[in-house]
């Protein structure tokens, strides 16, 4: 593909100078993990204009994939993305922790819910009509999951992880 540049060179005086042109890099295709949190992404580097570029996000254990994210909109929910390299693009592959409920436990009545210990900043809240949350107290760690017990009172079924 040959193209052609116009470049105009303005001087003070007639005295000799050189012109170097560099010829252009090849687009940077960019790939990360949003909070550094989840999972890890394969892909990506400097590829030549009309390549073929393949973005893959895996899930570590105990999160899913959510989504690749490229300037504030999302651009797919498949956690692999192929594409023809045209310019730079610089791309966020987003994961959430699972959240796991245990019904009856550790007492009647009660639910126990858990998610990955290394998930930092995500809390637990619990709502009765998915309007109003609340965020859950005593939050406890051990190994590697975190914990809440959910009281047993009637209505409040709803939970969900937050980040702040």
């Amino acid at each position: 593909d040959v193209s052609t540049r116009r470049i105009t060179v303005t001087t003070p005086s007639l005295s000799p100078f050189m012109l170097g042109v560099a010829p252009d890099e090849p687009p940077l295709v960019g790939a990360d993990v949003f909070r550094d949190q989840g999972g890890t992404v394969t892909g990506g580097g400097n590829l030549a204009a009309g390549t073929i570029a393949t973005l893959r996000a895996t899930a570590a254990a105990g999160w899913e994939f959510t989504g690749w994210w490229e300037n504030g909109a999302e651009v797919t929910a498949a956690a692999e993305l192929t594409f023809t390299v045209a310019t730079d693009r610089f791309l966020t592959a987003t994961f959430r922790p699972v959240l796991v409920m245990e019904h009856g436990t550790p007492a009647p009545g009660s639910t126990r819910v858990t998610w990955p210990a290394h998930a930092d900043g995500w809390v637990p809240e619990m709502s009765a009509d998915l309007t109003t949350w609340e965020p859950v107290s005593g939050v406890s760690t051990t190994g590697n999951l975190r914990a809440a017990v959910l009281p047993a009172e009637p209505g409040r079924c709803f939970v969900r992880l937050v980040h702040p």
